[in-house]
């Protein structure tokens, strides 16, 4: 396997002979989108067989070793499907097939109700892909990844026009942004970057331009508040789970949700920042004031596991990542308010 640029030819004792920078030449042809690599065979004559991403498929291609810097390789499949597990001999290649991808949806709904309002809208066109949604409260600007560029990035899909723009993206493989967030007024971006061997948040303008890192280790994103002022960060165990609120101008991350040595996740605001939706260990879901950078305290925690508590509700879009091929479905939604 092939991360960035460290194919090496290795002798049968482990010795290195030559280093080629196969990686760098499928790159510049957007042969990877990403992902990493996989040299499959040594064919006769010196030729590699390779399984690389174009587009939204996953191929074989082969390229003679001596043109591995900056030859053109050629496609010995040219299918719209992934593959995997390949193998070859002399004369025959054997590989499995798996047609897949992901896509974003619009669907109009009463959330508070479940009520689905029209039918469901493709947002992307062809087999674009998408992933890591999040839209504004108003339903007019949609933050989004895709790795239709090369390496998954970042964009911005204005709902009035269905015209996008790319936010940001890396140059190199094997780096990428996820877990997008958008502000309620549109005009700040939250994100997670990572490279092979880390992950970390950063925060830039809707517009584009330099990011911002964020020193905030094992966090997850899960909302900005209508101020725009802070972060709502899901903080993985290895950190010793919990949920916390990042104050943007300090830089100050304080733990809003404590009951013992009880485990809280998936924290969700409502839009008008007067609520909070968590979850605890055992799936139990509660809602409670939120109270900022404040601690919550559990007298005020409502449990509405039995989904009873939502009333009326609101025209609001919905807007999912749907895969196929077995994926699962991730959803991003400019929620209702919750009132008692």
């Amino acid at each position: 396997m092939i991360r960035k640029q460290d194919f090496e030819i290795l002798s049968l004792t482990g010795t290195q002979l030559q280093t080629v920078p196969l990686v760098a030449n499928l790159t510049r042809r957007r042969l990877t989108q990403g992902a990493v690599l996989t040299v499959v065979k040594w064919l006769p004559g010196d030729e590699l067989l390779l399984a690389s991403a174009h587009g939204d498929a996953r191929n074989l291609w082969r390229i003679p070793l001596s043109e591995a810097a900056d030859g053109i390789p050629t496609a010995v499949t040219a299918g719209s499907f992934g593959i995997y597990r390949t193998d070859a001999s002399r004369e025959r290649i054997v590989f499995a097939a798996n047609n897949g991808t992901f896509s974003l949806w619009s669907l109009p709904c009463e959330l508070n109700t479940g009520r689905v309002l029209g039918p469901p809208r493709k947002l992307l066109p062809g087999e674009v892909d998408g992933s890591h949604p999040d839209i504004t409260p108003d339903g007019t600007q949609l933050i989004y990844c895709s790795r239709r560029d090369g390496t998954q990035g970042i964009w911005n899909l204005d709902m009035r026009t269905g015209k996008d723009r790319l936010v940001a993206a890396f140059g190199t493989l094997g780096d990428a942004y996820s877990h997008t967030i958008i502000s309620p007024d549109g005009q700040q971006v939250a994100a997670m970057a990572q490279d092979p061997k880390s992950d970390w948040l950063v925060l830039m303008r809707a517009a584009g331009g330099p990011s911002k890192r964020i020193h905030t280790p094992g966090a997850r994103l899960r909302g900005f508040t209508p101020d725009g002022k802070g972060l709502l960060l899901w903080v993985m165990a290895k950190y010793g789970e919990h949920v916390a609120l990042l104050d943007l101008s300090t830089g100050v991350r304080t733990r809003i949700l404590s009951r013992g040595d009880e485990v809280f996740r998936e924290p969700r605001l409502s839009t008008d920042g007067q609520w909070l939706a968590f979850a605890d260990a055992d799936a139990k879901l509660y809602v409670a004031p939120f109270l900022g950078s404040q601690p919550m305290p559990p007298a005020t925690w409502i449990e509405v596991s039995n989904g009873q508590r939502s009333r009326r509700g609101r025209r609001t879009e919905r807007v999912c990542t749907t895969g196929r091929a077995g994926g699962s479905m991730s959803t991003a939604s400019s929620t209702a308010s919750m009132r008692r």
